[in-house]
């Protein structure tokens, strides 16, 4: 059980062999060993909170198909978040614990081989299964029909500021909602979701493949500020310097694909403040600053490990985190864009991926060493065999899109 694996305890994950041996597509918390007095001291401190102490009533800040994340502005949890599985079996909040885990332990020994590295991890402190006598005491806390299933204490991130936020309805909200969109107490949870692999235009051209753009919706209601999408031409509206993200977006994929080995399935990127001084001391480094006269300090937080596997290091685990790389949200640059500065990104994304890459397994057999190649080529080569097939447009109405014989 991942929930045996705190580390407080000093524990981390064995990488060696026969951990390796295993089938990749195992969960974390299977496929790793817990092994004790392999760090000189723990991964973190551990945090200063019991069930006991949470407040009682917490409020949603977030959710997705599977999942919700809840919160309070209490001081037993306001530097926490707890994350419920809601819907069973589409994700694995015991593998998100474990996972996360293996790779704060792996960003710990990263941390030892360069300066700062340019993104942080929000720690998972505890795995809650249902069922557990702490359900009791978690329970009363969620609203009516909330019921019991497995839930995750984790660091929160914190969300931008009230000066960064306002500069963000102001260049986005129309301007009919900006008072109700800045009045909105639930917007002081916003974070920020990087997609460099998209443009905002690019949702609004009928003729790009597999969108379904605005052109077909009406002008929206409602606007969010929690889980915002930012396009690559939304950074430009923002005068943030896009090579930069690109570069940091870039390392991290290296780490978790060749130092902490995971396939990368499904994990997020958020742009938000850095992690307040002092809290929750650590072995984790922090992450390389970015500064903005209009958005202020902020970091690249990489979250979100529950359908994360162990990759395997040849060919057959290459193939599988490509195909990884192209399901996620369009959080990397894309391969073979039209758009020539989307290309330049791709080119500074690529490069920069294979530099970082070949840095971390400089001490590997050749074979390893060409992997990174090999996840590139495979990516921009799918990205072109999909380019060519026949958009749902272009079946449906062939004599208008000249492919009729």
């Amino acid at each position: 059980m991942a929930s045996s694996y705190y580390a407080r305890n000093g524990y981390h994950y064995d990488t060696s062999s026969s951990a390796s041996s295993r089938d990749p597509n195992d969960d974390f918390d299977s496929a790793y060993t817990a092994t004790e007095g392999t760090l000189d001291s723990p991964i973190y401190s551990p945090p200063p909170i019991l069930p006991s102490a949470l407040p009682l009533s917490i409020e949603r800040i977030g959710a997705g198909s599977i999942s919700s994340v809840w919160s309070s502005q209490h001081p037993s949890l306001s530097k926490f978040v707890i994350k419920r599985e809601d819907v069973p079996g589409q994700g694995s909040l015991e593998n998100e614990f474990a996972t996360n885990q293996h790779v704060v332990a792996a960003l710990v020994q990263y941390g030892n081989q360069v300066s700062a590295p340019k993104f942080s991890i929000p720690i998972s402190f505890h795995y809650f299964a249902a069922g557990e006598n702490v359900s009791d005491l978690l329970i009363p806390r969620f609203p009516p029909l909330y019921g019991d299933c497995n839930s995750l204490v984790s660091e929160k991130i914190p969300g931008w500021s009230f000066f960064a936020r306002y500069e963000l309805v102001e260049t986005f909200v129309p301007p009919g909602i900006q008072d109700t969109v800045r009045n909105d107490s639930r917007n002081q949870h916003c974070l920020v979701r990087p997609y460099l692999g998209r443009r905002k235009t690019d949702l609004e051209d009928p003729s790009t493949r597999g969108e379904v753009g605005p052109h077909l919706l009406p002008p929206p209601r409602f606007f969010t500020l929690r889980n915002m999408v930012l396009h690559v031409d939304q950074f430009e509206m923002l005068d943030l310097e896009v090579t930069r993200y690109t570069v940091a977006m870039a390392e991290a994929l290296a780490f978790l694909l060749w130092s902490a080995r995971i396939d990368a399935e499904g994990v997020e990127f958020v742009l938000a403040h850095p992690r307040p001084f002092g809290n929750f001391v650590s072995l984790q480094p922090e992450a390389e600053i970015i500064h903005s006269n209009r958005m202020g300090d902020h970091v690249l937080w990489v979250l979100d490990f529950d359908r994360c596997r162990r990759l395997s290091m040849d060919a057959r685990g290459v193939i599988h985190a490509a195909e990884c790389f192209l399901r996620n949200d369009p959080y990397f640059p894309r391969p073979r864009r039209e758009n020539v500065r989307d290309q330049t990104l791709w080119s500074i994304f690529r490069d920069r991926f294979l530099f970082e890459s070949e840095r971390i397994l400089a001490d590997e057999n050749d074979l390893v060493r060409e992997l990174p190649w090999l996840f590139m080529k495979r990516i921009s080569d799918e990205v072109l065999r999909r380019s060519q097939q026949p958009t749902l447009t272009e079946m449906r109405y062939p004599r208008m899109n000249g492919t009729a014989h």
